[in-house]
């Protein structure tokens, strides 16, 4: 879907408080995921140059695991953008190349990773959701959809250059005892855990608004892919939907039990 190609600009989203970052002698034009979130500097900090970055989207809201967070990855990484947009999968395609214009926006944290949104208005210098009048003016479509290459890793491979790039993590499965369990609990955004023969484990996020949240998670071991996260010290990672689980080999038992971080 074409989507509008301005720069959001601080001015319709208020004026920056705080940091910011432009005016160098290299302001302008496009620049990696990774050069971006390096301008995070341990507080919010909003951009002014007329900067921006090319992507492919890895996350989708169909299922409702993603909440207004649109998460897009380059070759140096990813980032979660946070938009105020709902059923954004009928604008964003899985995969869809997209270019974000970046001034006026801001780079924040939550839970220790990188997020682009806008400065909160209410005083709290905090990040929050990109207005849905701006979301059309700070994205532009520059190539069709398809399913976005997928990174294989092991757990003890994931690192900060993988948060919020499309993985694929194979021969694992759930720990023992929670096959019997839904992907989440109806009152609370569950995590679950997956190991693999080394003992590693991963928690999988899953809100309890995902339309499978309450189908059973898989018996067997096999791969999953899905968003890699982290989150006050610990890396997660979160489906799309439950069929990016295939788990239909014969489970195995640990070495151990070492939590992901």
């Amino acid at each position: 879907m074409a989507l509008g190609a301005c720069s959001v600009g601080k001015t319709p989203l208020g004026e920056a408080s705080g940091d910011t970052v432009g005016g160098g002698s290299s302001s302008g034009g496009t620049i990696t995921i990774a050069a971006l979130k390096a301008m995070y500097v341990n507080h919010p900090v909003t951009v002014t140059d007329e900067v921006s970055v090319s992507g492919r989207i890895v996350s989708s809201d169909r299922w409702g695991n993603f909440y207004k967070t649109l998460c897009v990855e380059d070759d140096s990484g990813g980032i979660a953008v946070r938009i105020d947009l709902g059923e954004y999968f009928r604008t964003f395609g899985l995969g869809e190349e997209v270019t974000i214009y970046c001034n006026g926006l801001t780079l924040g944290t939550y839970g220790g990773a990188v997020q682009l949104g806008v400065l909160s208005a209410d005083g709290t210098n905090t990040v929050t959701y990109i207005p849905s009048a701006y979301v059309m003016s700070a994205f532009r479509s520059v190539g069709e959809g398809a399913e976005p290459p997928v990174t294989t890793v092991t757990i003890p491979d994931l690192s900060p250059g993988l948060i919020n790039a499309w993985v694929e993590i194979r021969e694992v499965q759930f720990e023992e005892g929670e096959p019997s369990l839904t992907w989440s609990e109806e009152d609370a955004d569950t995590d679950r855990y997956i190991t693999d023969a080394q003992g590693n484990r991963l928690a999988v996020r899953t809100s309890r608004y995902a339309t499978f949240a309450g189908e059973l998670l898989p018996h067997g071991s096999g791969f999953i892919r899905g968003v890699a996260g982290y989150f006050n010290g610990a890396y997660q990672l979160t489906v799309i939907n439950n069929h990016y689980a295939i788990m239909e080999s014969e489970r195995f038992d640990p070495e151990g039990t070492v939590e992901g971080e």
